[in-house]
């Protein structure tokens, strides 16, 4: 499962990656050099994680040109000249020369109203600072995080490159069909973040999703990630647990049509991270 790919434009991109988010110190080595031996080579990560500096400490043991490594411009840095000066300190904690993917890592402005018109001048300002060091190669490929259907439109009404990837918050209780569409549409790469709702009842406390796990003799979590990859969406689980992270790298079965459809039909529109809907 690990070597398998998803591909949107000229972008190919692991199915299954670890994401980074809280892990620190020795902890994030030790946890990267074990998903590391398992063969994940995607990993996701960003400054706001204070992680990157430990990160690179286990990459550096494998050949840069087999991973795959997302950083992300955070909202404190939503500006041009800002963005370039992220993504430099990113390359340099990271110790590598280019990353493979970079997102904005959501639509607003640190500080601002979610309605303030700031936002949207600085989403554009920091998306065309992305542009200018992809053409440089510091960055593969480019593309956003949390971004909304009309926050995506901004870029083609101002003739500007579409997003490659929109990382968001996807899971059975928030399956926004509606950007998922626009996205496939696009030929936008969706990657999940959250996949597994932290572990919410609304899903994990469900009789019938208990018992897809016992009949396909899997995890919980395993069910969830599988219904994920059939969508075409990649997913980022984060864990610091082996068991769990060689888990969920393991999803070679199929689930049944109506097992599909049934996880369809949770959808709540729940966000268990941050609801970037209001942001204008």
């Amino acid at each position: 499962m690990l070597s398998r790919i998803f591909k949107a434009r000229s972008l190919e991109i692991p199915q299954i990656g670890l994401g980074t988010s809280q892990l620190r110190g020795t902890l994030c080595t030790q946890t990267l050099n074990y998903a590391i031996s398992l063969g994940y080579k995607h990993f996701d990560t960003s400054p706001s994680y204070l992680n990157e500096h430990m990160i690179a400490i286990s990459i550096a043991r494998v050949n840069r040109n087999s991973l795959f490594i997302t950083s992300k411009v955070s909202y404190g840095f939503m500006s041009h000249s800002r963005a370039q000066m992220s993504i430099h300190k990113s390359l340099d904690s990271l110790k590598t020369t280019y990353l493979d993917l970079a997102l904005i890592e959501w639509p607003g402005v640190r500080g601002a109203d979610r309605t303030s018109k700031i936002n949207k001048d600085r989403r554009l300002e920091t998306w065309q600072s992305l542009i200018e060091m992809k053409k440089k190669g510091l960055i593969k490929h480019i593309g956003v995080a949390n971004f909304s259907k009309h926050h995506i439109e901004e870029f083609e009404s101002s003739a500007l490159e579409l997003p490659e990837v929109n990382q968001i918050e996807f899971h059975p209780l928030n399956f926004n069909k509606e950007l998922y569409n626009f996205c496939n549409e696009k030929k936008i790469q969706i990657i999940a973040h959250t996949p597994l709702a932290r572990g919410s009842n609304g899903i994990w406390g469900l009789l019938d999703v208990k018992l897809m796990a016992i009949k396909y003799k899997v995890e919980v979590a395993q069910v969830i990630l599988r219904w994920t990859l059939d969508k075409g969406i990649a997913v980022i689980p984060k864990s610091q647990n082996y068991e769990k992270i060689r888990k969920n790298s393991n999803l070679d079965f199929q689930l049944e049509p109506n097992d599909t459809e049934y996880l369809n039909s949770l959808n709540k529109n729940i966000y268990i991270s941050a609801d970037p809907t209001g942001v204008k």
